[in-house]
C-alpha cells in the first residue's frame, strides 16, 4: 500500500469516527437539541443521526476492502462538501429560529467536516493524481 493510500485511509477512518460520534449524539440528544436549536420535531434529528450512521457504515464498509475504489473514496468526498455547503446554505438562510450558539455550533461542525473532506481530498489527488 502506498503512503498517499495509507494516510487517505486514516483520513477516512477519522471521517467514520466523527460521523459516528455526531450520529449517536443526534440519536440520543434529539429532544434536548432540538430544543436549543428551536426546531419543533426532534424527529429531524433522528433523521440526520441516522444517515448520518449509514455514512459511517459505508465508510467503514470501504476500509474493510484490500484496495479503495476511486469512486467510493470520490462520493465520500463529495458528500463532505454538500454537507458543508448545506451547513453554508442553512446559516445564511436563517431558517433556524436558535440562538448565536447553535449557529455557532452547526458552523463549526461545518468547519470539522470541510477539515476532514480537504484531507481526504488532499491524500485522493495523491493516490490517483487528477487523471481521476
Amino acid at each position: 500500500m502506498k503512503n498517499s493510500e495509507y494516510a487517505l485511509r486514516w483520513a477516512m477512518a477519522t471521517n467514520a469516527l466523527f460521523s459516528t460520534t455526531s450520529a449517536l449524539l443526534s440519536l440520543g440528544f434529539a429532544h434536548l437539541l432540538a430544543d436549543w436549536l428551536g426546531l419543533s420535531d426532534h424527529r429531524i434529528l433522528w433523521g440526520l443521526g441516522l444517515g448520518l450512521l449509514l455514512f459511517a457504515v459505508g465508510i467503514a464498509s470501504e476500509l474493510r476492502r484490500p484496495t479503495l475504489r476511486l469512486e467510493m473514496v470520490r462520493t465520500v468526498i463529495v458528500m463532505d462538501w454538500l454537507w458543508v455547503i448545506g451547513s453554508i446554505l442553512l446559516l445564511a438562510s436563517r431558517v433556524l429560529p436558535g440562538h448565536a450558539e447553535a449557529s455557532a455550533l452547526i458552523g463549526g461542525l461545518a468547519l470539522a467536516v470541510m477539515a476532514l473532506a480537504g484531507w481526504q481530498q488532499h491524500h485522493w489527488y495523491q493516490a490517483w493524481g487528477r487523471r481521476s
